[in-house]
């Protein structure tokens, strides 16, 4: 029998609430703390997960490893 992955709304609502500023600052979330694109510089960029899914388009699937070339 598979079990239940337990509720964790409450969780992610607190990580959605974290600031950067510390107190008596004025409030600035952590949102949108992402690193900017980088060129490849001839690296190899791998993956884990199927592209199909992310990308939202009918194909069938793909390896879990790919090169990326610009």
């Amino acid at each position: 029998m598979p079990r239940k992955i337990p509720r964790i709304e409450d969780e992610l609502e607190q990580f959605r609430t974290l600031l950067f500023t510390s107190e008596g600052e004025k409030e600035k979330r952590m949102v949108d703390n992402f690193r900017p694109l980088q060129p490849l510089m001839n690296r190899t960029v791998r993956s884990s997960f199927r592209h199909d899914y992310v990308l939202n388009i009918q194909a069938k699937p793909q390896p879990s490893t790919s090169q990326v070339i610009p």
